[in-house]
């Protein structure tokens, strides 16, 4: 993961950046699991931030996903697909629910892409304190999957209201729009609702990109807003940003 050192190097050297600070990395990284395919213990990740003091405007995530998007149509490796969602929005529509442990509920949603829908259903009650209709909801915003910004009447079409919940359906809007006019045939933006990423640091936008023709690989980038990750006890560093994983293209290349 290069966000968690990137987020030390801006406290430490706070004092000499201009704010917004962006910056590009590419290195080496390690992960500490069983290495698979695609999945290797030392990996390449190529990676963009933008970090800003106290605030980081919403036009921000809309410009990092924008430059990953043209970035990656000019290279010459599958079609890609960015599925992209928001926190507040699930956070907003489970708060407006009533559950009673959102944070919980969000990390069993993530597991859709492993698990059946009745077992992430029967996880919800058993982990995330949710009744048989609040899990039947959950699941419902899950399969919400659009191309263009239809999914915020869908959203409104269940019932559920939360001031939470607006804005990330408006921010979400956002990104789609912002990325309308460099998505073409080779990479192309969609609205999934059922996308939560599992790290708790995320507060806001959220992305997973997918290959064409190698979806068994899962993943091969990913990122969103982080607005806590780092503070100094006077000042809060929020930021946004997306990786690639360039390993994870070998195998399709």
């Amino acid at each position: 993961d290069l966000t968690v050192p990137f987020a030390r190097y801006v406290l430490e050297n706070a004092g000499k950046l201009e704010f917004p600070f962006r910056r590009f990395q590419i290195q080496p990284a390690w992960r500490g699991e069983r290495p698979q395919e695609g999945r290797y213990r030392q990996f390449t990740q190529a990676d963009i931030d933008i970090v800003g003091r106290d605030e980081l405007p919403f036009h921000h995530d809309v410009e990092v996903m924008r430059v990953m998007v043209e970035a990656l149509d000019a290279l010459p490796v599958p079609a890609l697909s960015f599925q992209v969602n928001n926190r507040k929005l699930i956070q907003g529509f489970y708060r407006g629910l009533g559950l009673p442990d959102v944070t919980a509920a969000i990390r069993v949603i993530d597991k859709l892409d492993k698990l059946p829908a009745e077992t992430v259903a029967q996880l919800l009650v058993d982990q995330g304190g949710a009744g048989p209709e609040q899990a039947a909801a959950c699941l419902e915003l899950a399969t919400i999957r659009t191309a263009d910004t239809s999914f915020v009447e869908r959203v409104r079409a269940l019932g559920v209201t939360d001031d939470l919940l607006e804005q990330g359906l408006t921010e979400l809007a956002a990104v789609l729009d912002g990325c309308a006019s460099a998505v073409n045939t080779h990479v192309t933006v969609e609205a999934n609702l059922r996308i939560a990423r599992g790290l708790d640091y995320y507060t806001g936008t959220v992305v997973e990109i997918f290959m064409a023709g190698y979806e068994r690989l899962k993943s091969v980038g990913g990122g969103g807003r982080y607005d806590a990750l780092a503070s100094d006890g006077r000042s809060t560093y929020p930021g946004v940003g997306v990786s690639f994983g360039i390993s994870r293209t070998l195998i399709p290349l």
